[in-house]
């Protein structure tokens, strides 16, 4: 059964129709027959992927604001469920599919879901968690089933239009639940339409987590102009590279962490992917030795870097490099996309724009303020405005202070990954009673490596930065502590060097 219009659902009738789903719809009536959405299991066709969302959507019931945790792998079951509960006027609220005991009880933790949809592999350490807070576990084979129907909210204080519930990484600390509306999603998709209209009919790659606001948000974007995107729910460079080339991949939407290691294995590269025309970089700081590194490999390949927060939806800022077309200044960003204000306040990005969360999870499962008086949301970044567009200097919340010095521990970073047997590294402030910090480099060494010479980190950078920014210690580790989301977590760090 298919529908479009006023949407109805067995006996159900929406008396309101989303505008997103409303345009996946549209997208899917053209393209039934496509590949819509892949993970390494499954591979579904729009017209696939509009069946299970209308056989969730039936289940989920009417708008009434139930809220839906969806601890899914990456993929198409996931995505389903995200557009069902757009159908159905839902929260959706993505969950990794394999966390921790005590991360699971952090996601339940103030957030007053009602039910949370698991894989098998998923369900254990949820329905555990769901039981202490009140919700109610299923698996998606359930959900499709014509006989389940789900039921009724919980009463919550949250506001009655929130579409989405988006976890930031908590790669500084617990992660917070951002309320997002279904204007924003809808506001992100107008005011990147030109810029995702050049993919449509085109298959694009997407290695980042979909519960991740990138990954969720480029897998969202992309389906609605009619690409087909493949996403992934592990690193396995032999079978990405197979995947990418089979689908003859027009894009890559990745992180900077990602795009670095498929380079050093010569996969992102003109000769493995011939069919590669763009290269999107967002999640974090993007180096001028990556991109350079990316359009030597890549000559005919546009770099995208792409600026946005968990705090708002999508884009917020937008750089493309034609190819050919060096980058010009470290940290540069771009410009504002249309309908985005931006503004710098004493060293700070502000940003005010119709995707920008007006409110996040506080105590109690209500509602907390994230904007200004003046509508105006702070980033947190360190912002120079010029005339090449906006340039980031690294987050405020991160810097170190060591001899009065102001540091930004991202340009160490820099240095230090260029350096070939280094996979990842994060660099931290110890506190220190003569100097205030000293600074700690704990490093990730590439898999099977050697050990990694201390002397050669101390001349890297001796050679690239000032004195005061020469790390005192470095820590060389198998694998650096990340979040949930796959970021490095900074505080897991700080433990670990201390």
């Amino acid at each position: 059964m298919h529908f479009e219009g006023s949407t109805c659902l067995g006996n159900m009738r929406l008396e309101r129709s989303s505008e997103v789903w409303q345009r996946f719809l549209s997208v899917a009536q053209h393209n039934a027959s496509r590949t819509a959405i892949t993970n390494e299991v499954l591979d579904w066709t729009y017209a696939q992927l509009q069946t299970c969302c209308e056989e969730v959507a039936r289940a989920l019931g009417k708008r009434d604001g139930l809220r839906v945790g969806v601890a899914l792998a990456s993929g198409p079951e996931q995505t389903a469920v995200q557009l069902a509960c757009l159908a159905t006027g839902s929260t959706f609220v993505p969950m990794p599919e394999t966390p921790t005991a005590s991360e699971a009880i952090t996601y339940l933790h103030g957030c007053p879901l009602d039910i949370v949809v698991c894989s098998d592999a998923a369900l254990g350490v949820y329905s555990k968690a769901a039981k202490t807070y009140g919700a109610q576990c299923y698996r998606l084979s359930e959900l499709r089933s014509p006989s389940c129907s789900v039921g009724k909210a919980k009463p919550s204080a949250l506001p009655a239009n929130v579409a989405m519930i988006q976890f930031t990484s908590g790669s500084t600390g617990i992660p917070k639940g951002i309320l997002l509306t279904e204007a924003m999603l809808t506001a992100n998709l107008r005011q990147s339409d030109a810029f995702l209209a050049q993919f449509s009919g085109h298959a694009v790659y997407c290695p980042l987590p979909q519960f991740h606001a990138m990954g969720g948000a480029v897998v969202l974007e992309h389906l609605l102009v009619g690409s087909s995107v493949h996403v992934s729910n592990g690193f396995n460079p032999a079978f990405e590279a197979k995947r990418m080339l089979d689908t003859k991949c027009a894009a890559l939407l990745t992180s900077p962490k990602h795009a670095t290691m498929l380079l050093r294995l010569r996969i992102l590269s003109a000769k493995t992917l011939p069919e590669l025309g763009h290269v999107v970089l967002g999640t974090g700081p993007v180096s001028l030795e990556l991109v350079a590194g990316i359009q030597e490999a890549n000559p005919n390949t546009a770099v995208h870097v792409r600026y946005g927060l968990s705090e708002s939806v999508g884009t917020l800022a937008r750089l493309s490099l034609k190819p050919g077309q060096t980058m010009p200044r470290q940290g540069l960003v771009g410009h504002a996309l249309p309908g985005v204000e931006l503004r710098e306040e004493a060293g700070e990005l502000l940003v005010r724009a119709p995707t920008c969360a007006e409110f996040q999870l506080g105590t109690a499962s209500a509602a907390a303020q994230l904007l200004r008086d003046d509508g105006f949301l702070a980033t947190g970044d360190e912002v120079e405005l010029t005339s090449e567009g906006v340039c980031l200097g690294g987050r405020r919340s991160s810097f170190l202070k060591v001899d009065g010095y102001r540091i930004d521990p991202v340009e160490i970073e820099n240095v230090l990954r260029s350096i070939a047997a280094i996979a990842d590294v994060v660099v931290v402030g110890v506190a220190d009673d003569a100097t205030g910090q000293q600074i700690v480099a704990c490093i990730e060494r590439v898999s099977g490596a050697i050990d990694v010479d201390e002397q050669a980190l101390k001349k890297a950078c001796k050679t690239a930065l000032s004195t005061h920014k020469i790390p005192r210690r470095f820590v060389i580790v198998d694998r650096l502590p990340s979040t949930p989301s796959g970021k490095p977590d900074r505080a897991a760090v700080l433990r670990l060097v201390h």
